[in-house]
């Protein structure tokens, strides 16, 4: 069965009563990372599924001793540009991606 996504209006909600721990969670990000990638628990096989919960949790993890070890000892305007920097990596990171993903259905359906 699909988890429920968090929307925005979810966490305004959980502000508004105090009940923070409800929306973030790291459940609800890779939740809503499948969203963004187009995947879903209910159609992959189990081992996709649990390699890329494990990946996608391991890599949250990652960031956020990132961010706790390294960017947390910047001076504080460093801090916002390193957390600057580092989105924008993210950001043209997926950018490519998509454009390699879309070339390779072009390709795909140019084959057809």
């Amino acid at each position: 069965m699909a988890k429920k996504k968090v929307t925005r209006e979810d966490v305004v909600k959980a502000l508004a009563a105090n009940k923070k721990d409800d929306v973030f969670t790291i459940e609800n990000q890779y939740q809503g990372y499948l969203e963004q990638v187009g995947l879903s628990e209910e159609t992959m096989k189990p081992i996709q599924s649990k390699q890329t919960k494990r990946a996608f949790y391991a890599g949250f993890g990652r960031s956020l001793l990132t961010l706790r070890n390294d960017v947390s000892m910047l001076p504080g305007e460093e801090q916002v540009d390193m957390m600057n920097n580092l989105y924008q990596q993210t950001e043209d990171f997926w950018v490519e991606e998509n454009k390699k993903e879309l070339e390779r259905r072009k390709n795909s359906e140019e084959q057809k």
